[in-house]
């Protein structure tokens, strides 16, 4: 492939970043969130009163805020519309602990924070030059 500007190598080069983190990146995002989910929370608390609904590992989605941004978000939504990643991540407010206080007995579990942790310790940066590796990119 060939420019004639560094303004046409540029406009090509920030398309690929951007497909990439449409495509690899946001499916690499998804999976480490999912990961934390069945750590940091999952693993944490193994409800002995309801049978899990997996629903909150199910609910790591991505989307783009621009070309270059991409956003990690969880959406599961109680049965009252509750914030599920906010009640999980916070610790408080548990509505379905009924019988106990399971503010206390669970605590905070945050696998939303632990995501975004990674990614700035280097998880983002890898996901992007494996992406970009694929693409035919040679990166260090």
């Amino acid at each position: 492939m060939e420019f004639k500007t560094v303004s046409e190598l540029e406009k090509y080069l920030l398309k690929q970043i951007s497909e990439s983190l449409k495509t690899d990146v946001a499916s690499d995002g998804r999976d480490l969130m999912r990961e934390h989910v069945q750590d940091d929370v999952y693993d944490q608390y193994r409800p002995s009163d309801y049978e899990r609904t997996w629903e909150l590992i199910n609910s790591c989605k991505s989307s783009m805020v621009s070309s270059d941004t991409l956003k990690l978000t969880n959406t599961r939504k109680g049965d009252e519309g509750e914030d599920v990643p906010s009640i999980i991540e916070n610790g408080g407010h548990y509505k379905w602990g009924y019988i106990r206080n399971l503010d206390e007995i669970i605590g905070p579990r945050p696998f939303i924070e632990n995501t975004f942790v990674d990614l700035r310790n280097g998880f983002g940066k890898l996901f992007i030059k494996n992406s970009l590796d694929k693409k035919g990119f040679i990166t260090k």
